[in-house]
């Protein structure tokens, strides 16, 4: 009842409802249409005992009544019932609501205090005496053992009974006959007497899942990356060619494996990597890292021709491999089903997208949202359903102009976040997150490219490089031109964290955060290790599953190049946190919120990694540095709005 009651905005709950009410809706003023009115009700109506669904902590929608459905009209010329009404802290933005409001929900305070609910849900105070006592009593119909349908005989007795259960829902199972006791959330950094800061290392382990993306562990309100290991580009790479430009990269067992231009790493394991761009309008397969049974590195072991009309300009794949998509140079976009047995491999066309009137530059699957995002040389962005196989919206629509007002020079990079359904667009060198709905959130012009604060688009101005003063600046030319991006697995509850990291034309790395009150990017930090001086190709964020040491220079294959592993699962994250995975339709594995390191590749076929500082390897006076202000006191998820990392600060 508590979702119908909650959700009738959005199907199938609509129909529910309807169906709930004898087909028609209910009087509009016994509809969800207030927070205000509805918190009130169940503070003192003994009979109003609806539960919080999770949506109310993820999805924006449920309180919009986007399908202009006819609630009705309240009583005493209140006006209709439309989309629900809001209390002030929201600005009267749902989206802000479901942000502040899922924030409260994973605040220190919810934690302390959440043994209680335990308690009265699945614990001593479900029954008896102390559920009296804390007014948790319901209809004895709903307790578990109270009745036995099967042994109801009256038709109407049992017909009611069951109806009554339908109706007001059922207690779960008692699961403790005593207090549960209290969460206990670790503090990484310990304040002694006389000023002396002391490091509890088991702590740092524990907090590892609860950091936002590429910030200290212990200290979420910093963010400072070092420069591990580097290379150069061995895979993929025409020795005909002069082109070193890497293509794509990821970490497989420990080792950095990078191919270059013209190639994109196959999903799950990354153990064989497409080639496109050829004059057969096809792909082709081949092994980057050596196995028992391929031995030989860029080894080819399928080649599929005339996929496309035209040349074959980009690719991209499902988090688990099982889909391939292919973008042309005739502006069409196929989508491919992969299958393989012990003699071959082969893929299946399984639709032919048709929305762009431009050569496809740029694709990326959003496997958790089951969504492909294309982009085109216009600058066009347009999302597609992976499961209906059909256009969804379009997000740019390029040189046609009216989303922007300005010409396009095309889209060059596109990436998402897993965990929220986010879209990143990287198009003439401005940086745009949309939500998965297609609503923007936030932009960023680079290299002399206006954002939304001088195109009056919304969304937010930029700023220049983290000083201590930390002085924004509307103009782009702070930051040189943007040439490639990639996405974190950052909730949007989270008020810290690294969002999106974008790689530039004269090798710099910038980490952005997000201030989700202005609606605006903010650099929290940029990789100070000037290892690269040329336009930056690829880059990629991975968690603490994925790498778990390595050494500084020369890899398993000698000569000062990053080796090449044999064997060994690893590859592209795919899961989402455990925070937000659950509720959000993730898949919800812990350890994508534990990101902490980033591959970085170059035009010039150059590699590197870098990896988040930890507290535990510094000395005391860069650990009192990281900790002097008060954001640092609350290590985990809390923290201050937002704080950043001077350049200078830290050195190596």
């Amino acid at each position: 009842r508590s979702g119908a009651h909650y959700l009738i905005r959005q199907e199938p709950f609509t129909t529910m409802a309807i169906s709930l009410q004898g087909g028609r809706f209910d009087v509009p003023d016994r509809l969800f249409f207030d927070i205000a009115s509805s918190w009130k009700c169940c503070q003192t109506n003994s009979g109003d005992f609806k539960e919080m669904v999770p949506e109310m902590f993820c999805v924006p929608e449920v309180l919009l009544n986007t399908n202009k459905f006819p609630f009705g009209t309240l009583q005493d010329n209140r006006g209709q019932v439309d989309d629900v009404i809001l209390p002030p802290w929201a600005k009267g933005s749902a989206h802000e609501f479901i942000r502040v409001n899922r924030l409260a929900l994973e605040s220190e305070y919810v934690s302390q205090h959440l043994h209680s609910w335990i308690d009265l849900i699945f614990g001593y105070k479900q029954r008896g005496r102390e559920a009296v006592a804390a007014q948790n009593t319901f209809v004895h119909l709903s307790y578990e053992g109270n009745v036995d349908v099967d042994s109801i005989t009256d038709p109407l007795e049992r017909e009611a009974t069951i109806a009554q259960i339908h109706n007001f829902g059922q207690t779960p199972s008692r699961l403790e006959r005593k207090p549960h006791p209290s969460k206990v959330v670790p503090q990484a950094v310990v304040f002694k007497e006389g000023g002396m800061i002391d490091v509890d290392f088991s702590a740092i382990n524990n907090l590892s899942a609860l950091t936002p993306p590429l910030m200290i562990v212990g200290a979420a309100h910093r963010s400072y990356l070092r420069t591990v290991e580097w290379g150069v580009l061995k895979i993929g790479v025409d020795a005909s060619s002069s082109d070193r430009c890497v293509g794509d990269i990821t970490m497989v067992k420990n080792s950095i494996v990078a191919v270059g231009a013209g190639c994109k790493l196959l999903p799950p394991q990354c153990m064989k990597y497409v080639r496109f761009g050829g004059p057969t309008f096809g792909i082709s397969l081949h092994v980057s890292v050596v196995t028992p049974r391929h031995r030989e590195l860029d080894k080819t072991i399928a080649i599929h021709d005339n996929l496309h009309l035209d040349v074959v300009t980009c690719v991209s794949a499902t988090s688990n491999g099982g889909f391939i998509v292919t973008g042309c140079k005739d502006s069409t976009v196929r989508v491919w089903r992969a299958s393989k047995n012990i003699h071959s491999r082969h893929i299946h066309l399984q639709e032919t997208l048709v929305g762009h009137e431009s050569p496809i530059t740029a694709i990326f699957v959003l496997s958790t949202y089951g969504l492909v995002v294309s982009g085109d040389a216009q600058g066009r962005v347009v999302v597609w359903d992976l499961k209906r196989l059909c256009f969804l919206r379009c997000l740019l629509r390029g040189n046609e102009g009216g989303d922007l007002g300005l010409r396009m020079n095309g889209v060059t990079a596109l990436a998402g976040n897993e965990n929220t359904g986010n879209i990143l667009v990287l198009v003439n060198g401005e940086i745009i997150m949309y939500d998965v709905n297609g609503r923007v959130l936030a932009r960023q012009g680079t290299g002399g490219v206006g954002s939304a604060g001088d195109n009056g688009s919304g969304g937010g101005h930029g700023s220049a490089y983290r000083t201590p003063s930390m002085k924004r600046s509307k103009s782009a030319s702070n930051f040189p031109l943007a040439t490639t991006l990639a996405g974190t697995h950052c909730p949007s509850w989270m008020t810290l964290g690294v969002v999106v990291v974008s790689g530039h034309v004269n090798g710099d790395v910038i980490l952005w955060g997000m201030d989700w009150d202005a609606g605006e990017f903010l650099p929290l930090h940029y990789v100070p290790d000037k290892v690269h001086s040329v336009e930056i190709t690829a880059l990629t964020v991975l968690g603490k599953t994925y790498f778990s040491g390595g050494g500084i220079g020369g890899g398993a294959n000698g000569g000062g190049g990053v080796g090449v592993g044999g064997g060994g699962v690893g590859g592209v994250p795919g899961a989402v946190g455990a925070a937000g995975g659950a509720v959000l339709g993730g898949l919800g594995v812990g350890s994508s919120l534990a990101e902490d390191c980033l591959l970085i590749g170059d035009k010039s076929g150059k590699i590197s990694t870098c990896k988040v500082l930890r507290l535990d390897s510094l000395q005391h006076t860069d650990l009192a540095e990281i900790m002097r202000d008060d954001g640092g006191r609350k290590a985990g998820v809390g923290g201050a709005r937002f704080r950043g990392t001077s350049a200078g600060a830290l050195a190596a």
